[in-house]
């Protein structure tokens, strides 16, 4: 990785660091990088890294993939996108004129064409009527914008709620609670849901959370015994 500039912050390059490790790790399912850094020379910024068990032309084919458009590379997820922008916000960092990273014989630019292009592929560009089932675990109420967290279920992931006014006193009663929540699903690029903007919302049982015993009650019906008195059948079966 190269930053060239003059009089380099070095929070730019603690950051630059940072980013790439996330890049490494998007693309290996989320395992440690395992990063090794094997160069770090001053002036302008050259950053060399190992990277052991990694498919790094998986990075720089998408990093080339990405300058054709706001497009989701092949092998790529959410977070690799997310890395790509705060790399490419590195060069807001003081004295840092370019960023670009060399994997291979590769040597890709990180500029405001990458950066670009990759916000606007974590941009919802779909949206559909559907519902999610989590934990609400936050409520905000920012001059007027209302939002909440749920964190899902089924994978883990947090996700942004949006909503009317007349809905929030509905979820701040459901705060720390599992709930359902139902409305405009808006996915981005990766498929990953951006936010839902809720219609509705109601509390569920949790994935750990039993039932009451009144909702068993009367299941079995009204002749499980064969008419015999439930004592009876008690002590007959005790022998």
């Amino acid at each position: 990785m190269d930053l060239e500039g003059e009089a380099l912050d070095p929070r730019a390059v603690a950051d630059a660091i940072e980013q790439i490790e996330s890049l490494v790790a998007s693309i290996n399912d989320g395992d440690d990088a395992r990063l090794i850094l094997t160069n770090l020379r001053g002036g302008s910024a050259h950053i060399s890294m190992v990277a052991a068990d990694s498919p790094l032309d998986t990075l720089a084919d998408g990093i080339e993939e990405l300058r054709s458009g706001p497009v989701s590379p092949r092998g790529w997820t959410r977070d690799t996108l997310i890395a790509t922008v705060g790399l490419a916000k590195v060069s807001t960092r003081r004295g840092v004129e370019s960023i670009s990273l060399r994997i291979g014989d590769a040597i890709s630019a990180i500029d405001g064409v990458i950066q670009t292009n990759a916000e606007a592929a974590l941009a919802p560009s779909s949206r559909g009527l559907g519902s999610v089932r989590g934990h609400l675990y936050r409520y905000t109420n920012d001059r007027g914008r209302r939002s909440a967290g749920l964190r899902r279920a089924d994978t883990g992931e947090a996700i942004d709620l949006r909503f009317a006014a007349e809905n929030a006193d509905q979820v701040r009663k459901h705060l720390e609670q599992q709930v359902e929540a139902w409305g405009e699903i808006a996915r981005d690029a990766t498929g990953h849901i951006a936010y839902v903007t809720i219609e509705g919302i109601e509390p569920v049982a949790g994935p750990h959370e039993p039932a009451p015993t009144s909702e068993g009650r009367g299941l079995l019906g009204s002749d499980w015994l064969g008419g015999a008195d439930p004592a009876e059948w008690v002590r007959m079966m005790r022998g």
